[in-house]
């Protein structure tokens, strides 16, 4: 059992962290920052909230999206006390991919494409963790950094939809609040239970089957973000293209109803079309349920596919002008400027 340090200073509790770990793992492949934060813990048989207490004391932390944005300090602390290098703690950030999916984390607020989590009183609002059953029954169990972004729908290596909430209790998924509520520091959940109901997400029935134009296209994607820095460019050009396109698919805009309605007859699917939140109030696609941004993801990734004769004439057909083209377009790649014009 770990000793109690919570009466020590907050110098001696960083020092004294390292011999105080017992059990220290290091990031696993693709691992999100609150995911090994939670491991660490659970593994030393602590609760997240008293084991961030004792690193950072008189500091809230789960208040907020970590994987979004933490403090240079509280990375070092988490340095040290893993015998972990800083560089590969930054790594773990969502904000690594800053310069290729956005310009840079918005520190309050939502940034573009990362899945929004509604975060109240420590709690998630919103379904912005998913997850595969399989993974989490395979090895290890954590969470990977692509499961944040809202492009990322199926599994690339069980070739499954991903889940966005507990299929028992149909609560969002909130690793961090294992058994909220206990005043023992110490507890043995672990982060496959859910926090509402304990239900056990491996054991989920099998989800749907991705189709293999969806893994074609999102493993694309995801090799796009381990590009080497020099070619940096044609990834972040990539996804500035697609949520663009993704924009104008589930934009309400009068203008754009043809082109959405010509993309639908053709990718037989209906939604693009009729999309809207229940108060008739158009939703982001950030902020659209998981099985819904499969379905303009898959319109979208169409377009592309004979990129960009396919989408110039849809447009022609359903008589866009190039300012409908490039409306709303503030990262607009020279490329694309380029072939707006042919319009």
């Amino acid at each position: 059992m770990q000793r109690d340090i919570s009466k020590l200073s907050p110098q001696l509790r960083r020092k004294q962290s390292l011999e105080l770990f017992a059990c220290r793992p290091k990031p696993l492949s693709d691992e999100m920052l609150s995911s090994w934060l939670l491991r660490i813990a659970l593994q030393n048989g602590m609760k997240p909230q008293s084991f961030c207490n004792m690193l950072w004391p008189r500091q809230s932390f789960w208040n907020r999206s970590i994987d979004r944005y933490v403090s240079l300090e509280m990375m070092t602390a988490l340095s040290v006390a893993t015998a972990t290098p800083l560089a590969n703690v930054r790594q773990l950030s969502l904000a690594s991919y800053e310069g290729v999916l956005f310009p840079a984390i918005v520190r309050n607020g939502n940034t573009p494409w990362v899945l929004p989590l509604g975060i109240f009183h420590r709690k998630f609002l919103r379904s912005g963790l998913v997850f595969c059953p399989s993974c989490l029954a395979t090895g290890e169990p954590y969470f990977r950094r692509r499961w944040r972004f809202s492009f990322a729908t199926v599994c690339l290596t069980h070739a499954v939809a991903l889940q966005d909430s507990c299929p028992e209790c149909l609560a969002p998924i909130q690793p961090h609040r294992v058994e909220m509520g206990n005043r023992n520091p110490y507890t043995v959940c672990p982060v496959y239970l859910c926090s509402t109901c304990r239900y056990d997400l491996r054991s989920m029935p099998d989800s749907d089957q991705a189709k293999s134009s969806e893994l074609k296209c999102e493993r694309a994607s995801a090799d796009l973000l381990k590009l080497a820095v020099p070619q940096l460019r044609i990834a972040s050009e990539h996804f500035a293209l697609l949520r663009h396109l993704l924009s104008m698919l589930a934009s309400r805009r009068a203008r754009l109803r043809p082109f959405r309605e010509a993309v639908s007859l053709v990718t037989q699917q209906p939604i693009v079309i009729g999309w809207s939140h229940q108060e008739n109030i158009s939703l982001s696609f950030d902020a659209m349920p998981l099985a819904k941004r499969r379905v303009f993801l898959g319109a979208a990734y169409w377009l592309l596919e004979d990129w960009p004769y396919r989408f110039l004439n849809l447009a022609r057909s359903s008589n866009l002008r190039i300012s409908d083209l490039t409306r709303d377009f503030p990262n607009m790649p020279q490329t694309y400027a380029a072939m707006a014009a042919w319009l």
